[in-house]
């Protein structure tokens, strides 16, 4: 099964999250892919429905087709994934028209109000990257963000919040959404960043981030500067 989504940020993303949020809720196991860690094998791994444990998936696969391979990968297994008893949601900044001739009704397209070179990239791109330690990607990330005119201030704001969730996971020996008080999306993503990282580590990034946006706030540095030299610091 497919499910496609494609267009304004704020719109699509919402509505990708209440998806999402209702198949796990349902008892499946989210799993996420993007243009970064794009593997074909590993996406088409999860077809074939539940493991041998029973354990049902959902899988998430963002900007896919901003990958080398992406597009053509959707071309070749398009009714591979539709004809999935595993729902693969597919959510793109923008499809282009071969794809939409063959994803055909799956595709849910929300209006861009302002065209953006950028496209929906936010700062939350930017953490999803992040969480799996891809220095070169988060860096370029960073980049084109200060260039569209995103605040430093603003980025630095996510990379904080993605680090509290984190502290918040490693607080308890049997974290779950319900007693994190996080949204089922959200928690996925940081049970899965856990992975990657340990307490102690997260506690030093959030110091050292923190101690970045003081120095800025004193003056003793350019915000932008200080949050582009932590960035390549810490991963």
């Amino acid at each position: 099964m497919i499910a496609v989504f494609s267009g304004a940020s704020t719109e699509r993303m919402l509505a990708v999250h209440k998806l999402l949020d209702a198949e796990i809720k349902k008892g499946s196991t989210l799993v996420s892919f993007s243009d970064a860690s794009f593997s074909r094998e590993a996406i088409l791994s999860y077809g074939g429905g539940a493991d041998m444990f029973g354990t049902t998936y959902v899988v998430h696969l963002s900007r896919v087709s901003e990958h080398a391979e992406g597009v053509n990968f959707f071309l070749d297994e398009n009714k591979v994934l539709a004809s999935s008893s595993t729902l693969y949601v597919i959510e793109e900044n923008e499809i282009v028209k071969e794809l939409k001739d063959v994803f055909g009704a799956s595709v849910r397209e929300f209006k861009i109000a302002k065209p953006n070179f950028f496209g929906s990239l936010t700062a939350f791109t930017l953490v999803d990257a992040y969480n799996t330690r891809d220095k070169k990607n988060v860096w370029m990330l960073y980049l084109k963000l200060i260039e569209n005119g995103v605040p430093a201030e603003e980025i630095a704001g996510a990379m904080m919040w993605n680090f509290k969730n984190l502290s918040l996971y490693f607080s308890v020996s049997k974290p779950t959404a319900v007693q994190l008080d996080m949204k089922p999306f959200v928690f996925s993503k940081v049970s899965t960043a856990a992975k990657l990282f340990s307490q102690p580590e997260i506690a030093e990034k959030a110091f050292h981030l923190t101690s970045a946006l003081h120095d800025s706030h004193r003056g003793v540095g350019d915000g932008a500067s200080l949050l582009e030299l932590f960035i390549l610091k810490s991963i």
